[in-house]
């Protein structure tokens, strides 16, 4: 077991670290030649490229924010998960970032930055961060907290070394979730392909509401009694990325379970989408499901309805955003109305070419399941590898 070290120590003699700029709405300007990177661009250990905003150069200055460099690491001060890091690869435009983001620049001749991001990224680094966590509804971590975590710091040499084993498990990862990366781009392709984009619809399908296809209605909007042992009551956050994810869910007991359900009973085959904060991305239930839904709608396919996989990638589509931006009722927060949702105007291609989408959209789940369970095996030997490392065993 190494000597571990508060992270101020460490750092003290570094080029940066520092907090993120305080950059507001108003701040902003799409037409501007500065990126503002955010809490979106950090994955856990490498960088996702998905922020698109911008504000001008003079702003920039004016407001005294601190760009960039090829080889700094980024620490997420808010979930999720809370102290990832990742090493900011370069951009063609000058960047900067938001306040919730740790920006550390490290003496290159003491820490080698990618040692720095895994630490920090280990389960020991995740740990120290755990221990100073502020806020309940939304916790974060002060930048000085985040100094007060202790890490492993061998020589420079063996920080190289450990890096460079790390670096290569976590290229195996990387390619496994590109490969996912690539499949998800092949199914918006074929979409486009086989029905158009449906905001311009240039085939020249019929379109009805959602509502009038398909049963479309929402969970409760109460606040039922949480009880410690019972049935996952789902809101917004639970649905995502396509999948449901159970994390933070409170229960309920089996008598409002049965009173919800008599309004909103979610079903296999159902759609359940997300009505508040991250609108949109709905899921599709493929397994008998025991929990019921708050604030979140539930669109049941009929008889007559359209495939549930082409309403799916419908949903999930650029046409979603393009239709809700005309309706969204929230402020701070986004939020999505019933009946905005079953006013949603529907291109209906024919039973035909939606039948080969899902038969197209069938093949391509089984590959991502697949990848998904070997992506799977390699977290868990990663997470091996990152534990043996900074425990001195590597």
């Amino acid at each position: 077991m190494r000597a571990v070290v508060p992270l101020s120590r460490i750092l003290k003699d570094a080029e940066i670290f520092t907090d993120g700029d305080w950059i507001e709405s108003k701040d902003q300007d799409p037409n501007g030649d500065v990126r503002l990177t955010q809490l979106a661009d950090i994955g856990d250990g490498y960088w996702i490229n998905k922020s698109t905003r911008f504000l001008s150069s003079e702003k920039a200055s004016q407001l005294r924010c601190t760009y960039l460099e090829t080889g700094d690491i980024l620490v997420a001060r808010m979930p999720d998960p809370l102290g990832r890091s990742c090493i900011f690869p370069g951009d063609p435009k000058p960047c900067v970032t938001v306040v919730d983001v740790c920006i550390i620049r490290p003496n290159s001749e003491k820490v080698a930055n990618r040692y720095l991001m895994h630490a920090i990224n280990s389960p020991v680094g995740r740990r120290g961060i755990e221990k100073h966590v502020t806020g309940t509804t939304r916790q974060r971590i002060s930048r000085k907290n985040l100094g007060k975590i202790e890490i492993p710091l061998p020589p420079l040499a063996e920080q190289k070394r450990i890096a460079a084993i790390l670096d290569a498990a976590d290229a195996l990862r990387a390619k496994r979730r590109e490969s996912l990366a690539q499949l998800d781009t092949l199914l918006q392709s074929t979409f486009l392909d086989l029905f158009g984009d449906p905001v311009r619809n240039p085939k020249g399908w019929e379109q009805k509401k959602l509502g009038d296809v398909c049963d479309v209605r929402d969970g409760t909007h109460d606040s039922p009694k949480y009880v410690e042992y019972g049935h996952p009551l789902l809101t917004s956050k639970n649905f995502k990325d396509g999948e449901i994810d159970y994390a933070g869910a409170n229960m309920i007991s089996d008598g409002d379970f049965e009173h919800i359900n008599k309004r909103s009973k979610v079903d296999v085959g159902d759609l359940v989408m997300p009505m508040i904060g991250t609108i949109g991305n709905p899921v599709l239930v493929e397994q008998e499901p025991d929990f019921a839904i708050k604030n979140v709608a539930l669109i049941k396919i009929l008889s007559g309805s359209p495939d549930r996989r082409y309403i799916l990638h419908l949903l999930c589509s650029h046409y979603f955003d393009h239709i809700t931006a005309k309706t969204n009722r929230g402020g701070t927060q986004k939020f999505v109305a019933l009946k905005d949702i079953r006013g949603i105007p529907v291109p209906l291609p024919s039973a035909d070419i939606q039948h080969r989408f899902a038969t197209i959209v069938e093949s391509i789940e089984r590959q991502k399941t697949r990848l998904r369970a070997h992506l799977a095996e390699l977290d868990t030997l990663f997470a091996s590898l990152q534990s043996r490392a900074f425990n001195g065993e590597l």
